[in-house]
């Protein structure tokens, strides 16, 4: 899973990238909506460290809602070090991106408060629902993001399969180690047989939309403005900015064109544009990831490594949770960064 996932994920994501698959004898019995009408004020996410030797399996970033304020917190990376700065966190760039709309730049806001780093604003909230506004330091408010999630109880689910099922799954096939690397194994012997206690959630993506076109910004490139070929691209202007938005989709399974600003004279950002309307959806990530199979059966065989390896992740895609509530979480915790 990764933190890229939500707009928060978000994410996601998250983001902390490459969702993964799940799909065991848990997976086959539906995960039963959740019941509970209670909404949950702290939420966290989980990426994999993907590293044989990291001190932690996992890293963790927590979103408390404190009133209408949504605050963020990275509470442990892969490696045990101090998260003092912004800069410590910066690459949890699906989190803490520039949006460029049309009333100007949304930028970040760094200084941390006593709850955490204010990551957005609360238009409203449901249990499957959420609506907000990114934080930006020079207090604009009308870019409106929508989450749409599906509430799953997690009580007595396998814990590996809803974190990063990919993992989980290949982990389990010692056979894949020579094409996924030796991570998935630590991450199933980690977590092999470890369940979620009763009254645990969490939050499945669904799908995205926003009110206004924009582009998340995921960093500096080391393309100049003037380099981006009008071949490939449009070039416009968008809240006062010079952009080059692509003419095409990265692919047909998703919403977003590979897109470019010029942040000052000598600093060009590069990121996604997205349209105003639907940005993400699950059924088109599932669409994608089953065209992936579909090919590696073709070329390869149905039994082929390359066939499971496409298969987990299909299957882990599935289980896979974007946020986990409070209880979930210091399950989590307890097995993966035991004190």
């Amino acid at each position: 899973m990764n933190f890229k996932g939500l707009t928060l994920v978000l994410a996601s994501a998250i983001t902390l990238a490459a969702c993964g698959g799940g799909g065991s004898s848990d997976s086959n019995s539906s995960s039963q909506t959740s019941p509970n009408t209670v909404l949950e004020k702290q939420w966290s996410m989980y990426a994999s460290s993907y590293l044989i030797d990291s001190d932690n399996l996992l890293e963790k970033m927590s979103l408390n809602i404190a009133g209408n304020t949504i605050y963020f917190n990275v509470d442990y990376l892969a490696e045990n070090r101090a998260i003092d700065e912004f800069e410590d966190i910066d690459h949890f760039v699906s989190i803490v991106s520039d949006y460029l709309t049309d009333e100007g730049l949304y930028r970040p806001v760094t200084d941390k408060t006593p709850q955490g780093y204010v990551f957005a604003h609360l238009v409203s909230q449901k249990n499957n629902q959420w609506i907000f506004t990114p934080a930006s330091q020079n207090n604009l408010k009308g870019l409106q993001l929508t989450e749409n999630f599906t509430v799953l109880d997690l009580s007595n689910k396998e814990m590996g399969l809803y974190i990063d099922g990919y993992s989980y799954l290949t982990g389990q096939d010692a056979s894949l180690a020579p094409y996924v690397g030796q991570f998935p194994q630590r991450y199933y012997q980690q977590l092999k047989g470890k369940t979620f206690p009763q009254g645990s959630t969490c939050l499945k993506h669904d799908s995205s939309s926003s009110n206004k076109n924009y582009i998340q910004s995921y960093g500096t490139s080391w393309l100049g403005f003037e380099e981006l070929e009008n071949e490939s691209f449009r070039k416009t202007t968008l809240g006062g900015y010079q952009v080059a938005i692509a003419h095409d989709r990265y692919s047909p399974y998703v919403y977003d064109y590979e897109a470019y600003f010029t942040a000052s004279d000598e600093v060009t950002k590069y990121g996604s544009y997205y349209a105003q309307g639907t940005t993400y959806q699950f059924s088109k990530e599932l669409q994608d990831y089953q065209t992936d199979l579909n090919e590696a059966i073709k070329e390869y065989g149905a039994n082929s490594p390359q066939a499971l390896i496409e298969t987990h992740y299909l299957s882990g895609l599935k289980t896979e949770c974007a946020l986990f509530n409070q209880i979930a979480s210091q399950a989590i915790d307890q097995q993966v960064r035991p004190n």
